[in-house]
């Protein structure tokens, strides 16, 4: 795993609001950015500010292997509007070699669910396949001011 404060490689796959944002944030982090979007204006407006700037179609494999989309550390899709375009080019930077593709309007659509489903979660971390790590808030006074050893919640059945 990367040291937080170190530069990281970043592919940003579509320049829409989301990944201009994203862009934009990457930049100010001090991070190695590429994007790619088929909008040539939109490419040539942040072009002098990213270290790669590429007028391409990020659904098209050769174009995705060219640009050796793999070697990131960090791939993003950020083609929310073009659902069956995003799902394409999600399934060609897996085959190319990007193992964590981020697919960020997915990922808020699920944080957004859970959060409305549990409403007594404040934060939630999923730290692997089998092991999360959740902040909730208490709101029953027989939790207060004790500890998790103190609650033993092997025995508290009904609550």
């Amino acid at each position: 795993m990367a040291n937080l404060h170190q530069q990281q490689s970043f592919a940003v796959l579509g320049l829409g609001k989301f990944g201009m944002a994203l862009t934009m944030a990457l930049l100010q982090a001090d991070q190695d950015v590429l994007v790619i979007d088929s909008n040539e204006e939109v490419v040539n407006d942040v072009a002098h500010l990213v270290t790669h700037a590429v007028i391409a179609d990020a659904t098209d494999e050769d174009e995705l292997r060219d640009l050796d989309i793999g070697s990131f550390d960090h791939v993003f899709v950020t083609m929310g509007e073009n659902v069956e375009g995003s799902i394409i080019t999600t399934m060609l930077a897996k085959k190319i070699g990007a193992d964590h593709v981020i697919e960020p309007e997915q990922d808020m659509a699920r944080q957004l669910i859970f959060r409305q489903l549990h409403p007594n979660v404040v934060n939630y971390f999923k730290l692997s396949k089998n092991v999360s790590l959740v902040e909730v808030s208490v709101e029953n006074p027989r939790f207060f001011n004790k500890s998790l050893g103190d609650l033993d919640f092997r025995k508290i059945r009904s609550l």
